[in-house]
């Protein structure tokens, strides 16, 4: 037994009868610290010089007091605590040894195994970099394994190109991207006597395409090049010098959001970091935008007289405008009344169901037109009247000499230059009597047959006051009557409704007889023979453009406002970006280029639709 051993065990022992004194006098209890308890050596395979941690229990936290023994020699622990000793493994030959372990003179009970082996080879290797495309100039990060940890001690290039290295650590290399022609360059470490490599690409800031390349403000584009931030924010995109809010951006895409601009084209103009590029184009060539002017489409019990959208509208149905520029409306439930717009938008009643002895009472008031002499005659649906409102406010029941209105559902009303009026009269849906009537001087001229052509329910006349197209509701087409011949055509429609976004179809261009339609209950005809009118079923509106030479049956049907079926609320906005509730009565304004329409029902709003 050593030395230190002995007197180890004397101050042991010492130690011992002191506690046993100070048991006898204290009535204390003192425990005694057990020997240690080797459980296991890490790595239990190493070479000399690796560094190993003994764990197990009952080790002290002062390094000195653990005592190793590896072949009746004492390796020193550099690290201590009571359950983990750690100490780097000394010279010794390959094989196994025995490790042995004491603690203030206890023994653990067994020694632990541990094998040497031979030294492994050290490899440098390149695992990537970072970013893997970029510039010349740019920082980049090269990762991997055993570099030198002396910047001199590595080489580095790209594409046989030497780069300047900033740091080095043992795992990876700053480095700054050398001169170099776009494309992928081979970056090549060397260091330890030893060469990895990897690839980069270098990059060029450029334009390939643009997607759709023509549009208005607040289309979405997609941009498709090469060089763009990966942050949408890094990304400076203008348009005629103003600026385009990107939304997504990759390194080879960007989406932007065009921004206002007059008519025309124009390049993208890209800066990222410094560096521009212009390319791609995009042509302004106008869209429809629809804005709401008066009304609110919520919370509405009754009409409120008001401007704009503070008034409020019930059951609004048809619009007509008058020689100075104001507008005549019909309003089909809670009050029954005739309601006049300014041009400032403020909404006024004129004459309603407790006026005029009740005239208007339970009408039902629907499609309204003016005459020359600015009267306006409305199709009151629920009186089967056909009524009259004069510029003096007066109004009266229109009656017609040889035509039996009530009973038959008047829906519409349209009236040509010369003062004839045609009365659409949907008839009985069951008996299918429809029919639509010519009346001059309170007489009735004309008639044409809607037998077997039920429920149809409004009317559009054209500009030269020689054709008639009727809209339905149960028929899933439309019709036009040649007021000359009295011919009647089916020109558009599939003659089966459409019922959900999946079945509405503007069908194929040149076919209008494969678009889909619901009901159809406000329209409006351009001088160029184009009808717009509004789908209020799908909510959405619609231009049904004639074929060469005004063929109707070659036409194309386009829907130009809404989304098919989107229609939980009403959103201002371009084209199919805007959102409708139903879609009713149109008109134009004075400029014969803004339309108004109705739209929505219990709740409705007067909306401006316009082409920029």
């Amino acid at each position: 037994m050593t030395m230190k051993r002995i007197l180890t065990k004397i101050v042991f022992f010492a130690a011992v009868l002191s506690g046993a004194a100070a048991c006898e006098d204290n009535d204390s209890i003192q425990t005694e610290t057990p020997a240690p308890r080797l459980i296991s050596i890490v790595p239990r395979t190493g070479y000399s010089g690796c560094t190993a941690i003994i764990s197990g229990e009952y080790f002290s936290d002062n390094p000195q007091e653990n005592v190793v023994i590896m072949d009746g020699n004492e390796i020193p622990v550099t690290y201590a605590s009571h359950n983990r000793l750690t100490l780097t493994m000394p010279e010794h030959e390959l094989g196994k040894v025995e490790i042995q372990v004491s603690v203030n003179g206890k023994d653990a009970p067994a020694p632990l195994q541990f094998t040497y082996s031979e030294l492994p080879e050290i490899i440098m290797t390149v695992s990537s970099v970072q970013p893997s495309a970029g510039y010349a100039g740019d920082r980049v990060l090269i990762s991997g394994d055993n570099f030198s940890t002396v910047p001199d001690g590595n080489k580095v290039t790209f594409g046989g190109v030497k780069a300047e290295i900033i740091s080095a650590t043992q795992n990876s290399l700053e480095v700054i991207a050398p001169e170099h022609g776009r494309g992928k360059a081979e970056v090549t470490v060397e260091a330890i006597g030893q060469t990895s490599s990897v690839w980069f690409t270098y990059m060029e800031l450029m334009i390939d395409s643009n997607s759709p390349d023509t549009g208005a403000e607040g289309v979405e584009v997609t941009i498709k090049g090469e060089g763009f931030s990966t942050i949408a924010s890094e990304n400076n995109v203008t348009v005629n010098g103003i600026p385009a809010s990107v939304s997504k951006a990759s390194a080879n895409e960007l989406t932007v959001i065009m921004p206002d601009n007059p008519e025309g084209t124009y390049p993208f103009v890209i800066t990222v970091g410094g560096r521009t590029v212009t390319g791609g184009s995009f042509t302004y060539s106008g869209c429809w935008r629809v804005e709401t002017v008066l009304g609110a489409a919520s919370g509405v019990t009754g009409n409120v007289e008001g401007t704009g959208k503070d008034a409020r509208l019930w059951y609004a149905q048809d619009i007509v405008l008058k020689g100075d520029g104001s507008y005549l409306m019909t309003l089909r439930q809670k009050d029954h009344g005739i309601y006049m717009v300014t041009g400032d938008y403020t909404f006024k009643k004129l004459v309603n169901q407790n006026d005029n002895a009740g005239l208007l009472n339970g009408s039902f008031p629907w499609g309204c037109a003016l005459d020359s002499r600015e009267t306006l005659y409305l199709a009151a649906k629920g009186g089967g009247k056909l009524l009259e409102y004069t510029a003096d406010g007066t109004l009266s029941n229109y009656t017609v000499e040889g035509l039996t209105i009530t009973g038959m559902n008047p829906m519409d009303v349209v009236i040509d230059r010369e003062d004839n009026i045609y009365l659409l009269l949907r008839g009985n849906s069951s008996a299918g009597n429809g029919k639509l009537a010519r009346i001059k001087d309170r007489k009735l001229t004309a008639t044409y047959d809607l037998t077997g052509m039920k429920l149809y329910e409004s009317l559009l006349l054209s500009d030269d006051g020689k054709k008639i197209f009727l809209f339905g509701n149960d028929t899933g087409n439309i019709r036009m009557i040649d007021l000359e011949t009295g011919q009647n055509t089916v020109i558009a429609g599939t003659g089966t409704r459409h019922s959900n976004a999946s079945n509405y179809t503007d069908g194929t261009p040149g076919n209008p007889l494969s678009a889909t339609f619901n009901i159809i209950e406000g329209a409006v005809f351009t001088p160029d023979g184009t009808i717009l009118f509004g789908d209020s079923i799908a909510a959405t509106v619609r231009q049904f453009k004639p074929g060469p030479g005004g063929d109707y049956t070659q036409g194309t049907v386009t829907t130009i406002a809404g989304k098919a079926y989107e229609k939980s609320a009403q959103a201002d906005g371009q084209s199919t970006g805007a959102r409708f509730t139903y879609p009713n009565g149109m008109c134009f304004a004075p400029d014969g280029k803004t339309i108004y329409m109705i739209d929505g029902t219990g709740s409705a709003t007067l909306r401006k639709i316009y082409y920029r």
